[in-house]
């Protein structure tokens, strides 16, 4: 399966010939979507580049919680707190891409830890699933969702910082903010 650009680059190169496009296992003939404006087409084949988070609750299936839980609450305030480059950055950590997908449905379940305000999310990129520590503040939420979408963007092990790296990096960013308040 091609990427967005893969696709995109297939698809202007391709249009005057007659080729087919080939998307989810189907081959369809070119003429179809010659009705279509590029921005259209794009979307078809992309998904949006932004999304709402209002609709993406609507279809998110509840993990071992529920929907009026505190933390799904603080979660969603974070979420709608995030600008579009934000939001783009949490599907990336979440989904491994930077569009919403069209069809698959985003899961959120919870992470029991003994301090949940000073633990990171953790994503399942392959199910489009969240683990979300029980935060309890939306501060604590929106820092620690931040720190893991700027700082964990690699989605297979070849890539991946060791977690010591990730700990490491979030410690030395606690104690130069400890500095600043002294």
């Amino acid at each position: 399966m091609f990427e967005c650009e893969t696709y995109h680059k297939h698809v202007c190169n391709n249009l005057s010939n007659g080729s087919q496009i080939v998307k989810c296992k189907h081959i369809k003939p070119i003429d179809a979507y010659r009705i279509l404006t590029w921005e259209e087409l794009e979307t078809l084949i992309c998904s949006v580049p932004d999304f709402s988070v209002p609709a993406m609750r609507e279809k998110t299936i509840y993990e071992s919680c529920s929907a009026g839980d505190p933390f799904i609450e603080i979660l969603w305030r974070v979420l709608e707190s995030f600008d579009k480059k934000e939001k783009s950055l949490f599907l990336r950590f979440v989904y491994g891409q930077s569009r919403l997908p069209a069809t698959a449905r985003f899961t959120v379940c919870p992470v029991d830890t003994t301090n949940p305000n000073q633990s990171l999310p953790q994503a399942m990129t392959c199910s489009f699933k969240l683990k979300c520590p029980r935060y309890t503040t939306y501060e604590d939420a929106r820092n620690k969702i931040l720190f893991a979408i700027n700082h964990c963007t690699a989605i297979d092990s070849d890539f991946a910082a060791a977690v010591s790296d990730v700990r490491r990096s979030w410690d030395e960013g606690a104690n130069a903010e400890e500095d600043d308040e002294i």
